[in-house]
């Protein structure tokens, strides 16, 4: 189920925001006016070899509470926003094992023009190492694209469920970690979710309130490429 309402929509004063944002960029942060290639993701990953993750409690969605927050400094009370969505896949283990490679190559933006997630290794792997890097990007509402660094944080995987979780870096406007799961039951029923925790930071604290819609949007994407991937293979088209 799809959880959280929409927001009205703050088109202006969110321009206004980023145009503010352009002036004090965060190391970790790049905007860029098209999508980022593959010397653009090597290199936003090499540059944050060395950064620490942004906030303390690292490995947070592992287990997390109901009121969980991310901590970080400054204002380590700061309250979190979650975000935790679920759609179901389709029923099999054929359907199980599409829907973990896909995950696994980070491929739950597939196609997507405006959004996605890239690592350094592009080939098959039958598992994500913690600490690896990777680059998230999505296209505000100015037509900027937002790139930004993070990193593994765990690869979990039993006889019924696969996890992958990554965390934000040192410069991120976000402060955050998003798990995504895939799981089997005993009927043989596939489901995708993911949980997010975050908050804003650095700048990203006054940037914050007006990226719900973003990362809404980000998420959702996430859901229904995850469904086609696992239905159609790995193009994600219809057969």
């Amino acid at each position: 189920s799809f959880l959280g309402e929409a927001r009205p929509g703050r088109g202006p004063m969110l321009r206004l925001v980023c145009a503010l944002a352009l002036l004090q960029l965060a190391p970790g942060t790049t905007l860029r006016r098209t999508p980022p290639g593959e010397r653009d993701v090597t290199k936003a990953i090499t540059r944050s070899a060395g950064h620490a993750h942004n906030y303390r409690n690292v490995g947070l969605t592992r287990a997390a509470e109901p009121g969980a927050r991310i901590v970080a400094q400054p204002l380590p009370r700061l309250p979190s926003r979650r975000f935790a969505l679920s759609i179901e896949l389709g029923h099999g283990r054929c359907v199980y094992d599409r829907a973990v490679c896909a995950l696994r190559e980070l491929r739950m933006h597939h196609l997507s023009p405006s959004r996605g997630i890239a690592t350094l290794v592009t080939r098959p792997r039958p598992r994500l190492l913690a600490g690896a890097g990777l680059v998230t990007w999505a296209r505000s509402s100015t037509g900027l694209y937002a790139l930004n660094a993070c990193r593994i944080v765990y690869d979990e995987q039993t006889k019924c469920s696969t996890t992958v979780a990554y965390g934000t870096l040192v410069g991120h406007w976000i402060a955050g970690e998003e798990a995504m799961a895939v799981r089997i039951d005993r009927d043989g029923l596939v489901t995708f979710s993911l949980l997010s925790i975050s908050r804003g930071s650095g700048f990203g604290v006054i940037l914050f309130p007006f990226l719900f819609s973003m990362q809404r949007g980000f998420f959702v994407e996430q859901l229904t490429v995850m469904r086609r991937l696992a239905r159609h293979g790995h193009s994600g088209r219809r057969r």
